[in-house]
C-alpha cells in the first residue's frame, strides 16, 4: 500500500525524472530506516505502551517498532478510509509535513550506481575485489581500468563496495580521471 501511494505521488509530481531515479527516491522513502525515523518524528513513541521498552526514546532496539507501528497506522487508515484516505494521509499528513522530497531527489546513497553510470559516460571500467571476508568485516579493493585505486572496509561486502565508490567519487583520483577524458 505504502509503495503504491508513494509511487503514484512521485510519478504524478516528478514526470521529468527517469524511471531509475523515481525508483531510487521511492526506495529512500519506504525503506525500513526511513519509516522508523518518520514514526519517531511524528511521535508514535508516546502512543505505544509496553512494559518492556520505553518508546519515548529513540534507541537502537526501539527503532523498528516506530516503522512497524507507522505501517500499521497507514493500514488502519486504508481499511477505514480506502485508498484515497490512505493517499491523503501518506502524502499530506506524513510526506509534506515531515519529509523533504526535493532533498531526496538530489541526495544519493547508491554510490556504486553513480560510479558505474559515470564510468559508462566517461568510458572507464569499474571492478571490486573482495580481499577479506569474515563475519565482522569485509574489505574490498576498488579497481578502475584494472588498476587498484583504494580499499574500503565495512560490515559486509555490499557496504564496503558502497563505501569505496563513495570515497572514489569524492576523491581527487576521480577528478584526475575526468580531466584526462
Amino acid at each position: 500500500m505504502l509503495q503504491t501511494v508513494v509511487s503514484e505521488y512521485l510519478y504524478e509530481n516528478f514526470p521529468h525524472l527517469k524511471e531509475g531515479k523515481l525508483t531510487e527516491v521511492r526506495s529512500k522513502l519506504v525503506r525500513r530506516t526511513a519509516l522508523n525515523l518518520l514514526g519517531y518524528r511524528i511521535g508514535l513513541g508516546k502512543l505505544i505502551q509496553s512494559k518492556f521498552l520505553e518508546f519515548e526514546t529513540k534507541t537502537q532496539e526501539n527503532q523498528r517498532i516506530f516503522g512497524d507501528t507507522l505501517e500499521a497506522l497507514i493500514g488502519a487508515v486504508y481499511l477505514n478510509s480506502g485508498y484515497s484516505g490512505a493517499y491523503f494521509f501518506v502524502i499530506e499528513v506524513l510526506l509534506n509535513r515531515y519529509v523533504k522530497v526535493e532533498e531526496l531527489l538530489s541526495a544519493t546513497n547508491n554510490y556504486k550506481g553513480e560510479l558505474l553510470e559515470l564510468a559508462q559516460k566517461k568510458n572507464f571500467s569499474v571492478d571490486y575485489e573482495l580481499i577479506e571476508n569474515n563475519p565482522k568485516r569485509s574489505k574490498i579493493v576498488l579497481y578502475i581500468n584494472e588498476k587498484p585505486q583504494l580499499s574500503a572496509s565495512a560490515k559486509n561486502r555490499k557496504k564496503a563496495e558502497q563505501k569505496a565508490a563513495k570515497k572514489y567519487l569524492q576523491s581527487d583520483l576521480l577528478k584526475s580521471k575526468i580531466d584526462k577524458s
